[in-house]
């Protein structure tokens, strides 16, 4: 924390006093509301399972579980998550990386408000702490120790995992763990060699571009290309790149800084689709249906695998003066006679139907886990948290409910629904896909990882 960081330490202290007036209740709940994707959002903001590291390293599940020896390796594979900033390594290099460094492990969770390096080096320093702080506590009880931590596996950018799925993309899937390897793959730094040899070429090659890629020449990194490459799933914009690489990015020192960053906002742009084919493929032509929708001035509707009805409806708003005594104030009221707003109905497409397929997939899990005698869960819509011990369970039910949704044809289901409910709308036909076999993420280590 900088210490002239005055909003976060606000932010701090109503945390911790909140933390204090709950201490000594013996459990509580978070109550949670789905938005029109079916995505769940907890209620209680601050402090919840989906906060950010410091909001989430406050809390702990009210019920213990012992940790046991497959406990114990889950435990050391989550802290050494939180610490690792770069690329994952092997579970096997995370458990050696605790084990080396065990004794300056324990001492930070002995005295953590003491000057110490894991506070800058750890990704997530707070999470990292708690995590520290039950390792110790494991060590000094035994395999018996009653763990309260959540602990949890997180999908490799999730995004493009459903997008390759569809696509049954056996380049996405590979590069997105969805196929089993003895190292977990890595999306972002595919891109990054991608980008790399595209600037490599444009450095070498006279032309308008040639002195801006010389200015990117050897700049390239997986922290780099992260952002745009994380967020294109989601709908992000040229614009949006351009404005994080030049704000956030290294473009701001090139030369010039604005030509840089619109030159690699390009790069990115079209260099994602051909590291992960098929997606690129789907998301054109969901902007496509989407598209020929909006035309027609309609929605989109349908049905995910849990069940939930989604609706992706974005109309021009109606606006509403209200006046108080006090003061007068506009709210914005849907009406469906209104006009749809095509650019943010196509814009937003892709994002909502991977969100409606992560929320889907973690419904489907949960019911799973549940039936399955596991009730403890901290969910953060692809991250996916539980005791310790339960990790191996959750392992298997995630990884076999992603096969059940995938092994039916999702795509095409969508394309159904649209055009059960929109009979007079043309709309394209699905794309072909590639030839991946979805059933190998059952045997992918590195699927949640």
């Amino acid at each position: 924390m900088r210490p002239d960081s005055q909003g976060l330490k606000k932010v701090m202290a109503f945390r911790l006093s909140l933390a204090e007036r709950l201490l000594d209740e013996p459990q509580f709940h978070f109550p949670h509301q789905l938005d029109y994707r079916g995505r769940a959002y907890p209620v209680p903001q601050l402090v919840n399972p989906q906060s950010d590291h410091i909001g989430r390293s406050l809390l702990e599940f009210a019920e213990g579980k012992p940790l046991g020896e497959r406990g114990a390796y889950w435990l050391a594979v989550h802290m050494a998550n939180c610490y690792w900033k770069k690329n994952k390594v092997s579970f096997d290099q995370r458990l050696a990386w605790v084990n080396q460094h065990e004794q300056e492990i324990i001492d930070f969770a002995h005295h953590p408000v003491r000057v110490h390096r894991f506070w800058k080096e750890a990704d997530k320093p707070w999470m990292f702490l708690a995590a520290c702080q039950e390792w110790e506590r494991y060590r000094k009880q035994g395999p018996d120790f009653r763990s309260h931590l959540p602990v949890s596996m997180d999908g490799t950018c999730n995004g493009y995992q459903h997008l390759s799925a569809m696509g049954r993309d056996p380049i996405g899937g590979r590069a997105t763990n969805l196929i089993p390897a003895g190292e977990p793959q890595d999306i972002y730094q595919e891109n990054a060699d991608h980008v790399s040899r595209r600037i490599r070429r444009d450095a070498e090659t006279f032309g308008p571009d040639q002195d801006t890629a010389q200015q990117w020449f050897g700049l390239i990194d997986r922290n780099v290309v992260k952002h745009a490459t994380m967020t294109t799933p989601y709908g992000v914009t040229r614009g949006t790149i351009y404005k994080h690489l030049l704000e956030e990015g290294p473009a701001k020192f090139c030369r010039d800084p604005k030509r840089c960053a619109r030159y690699l906002a390009r790069v990115l742009e079209e260099s994602i689709p051909e590291v992960a084919v098929e997606a690129g493929k789907i998301m054109n032509w969901l902007r496509s249906v989407a598209r020929a929708l909006a035309k027609a001035n309609r929605g989109i509707r349908g049905t995910i695998p849990d069940g939930f009805r989604v609706v992706h409806e974005t109309r021009e708003p109606k606006t509403i003066r209200v006046s108080t005594l006090d003061r007068t104030f506009i709210v914005y009221e849907e009406d469906q006679k209104r006009k749809i707003d095509s650019r943010r109905q196509v814009d937003g497409i892709v994002a909502h139907l991977v969100h409606s397929l992560d929320a889907a997939h973690m419904m489907l899990t949960i019911n799973r886990l549940v039936a399955e005698g596991v009730h403890h869960f901290a969910m953060v819509h692809d991250s996916f948290g539980v005791h310790a011990s339960d990790i191996d369970v959750l392992n298997r039910a995630l990884r076999e409910e992603f096969v059940r949704i995938y092994s039916e044809p999702v795509l095409q289901k969508f394309l159904h629904d649209q055009r059960e409910t929109h009979r007079d709308v043309d709309l394209p036909d699905v794309p072909q896909t590639g030839g991946l076999d979805i059933r190998q993420v059952i045997a992918s280590p590195y699927f949640f990882a």
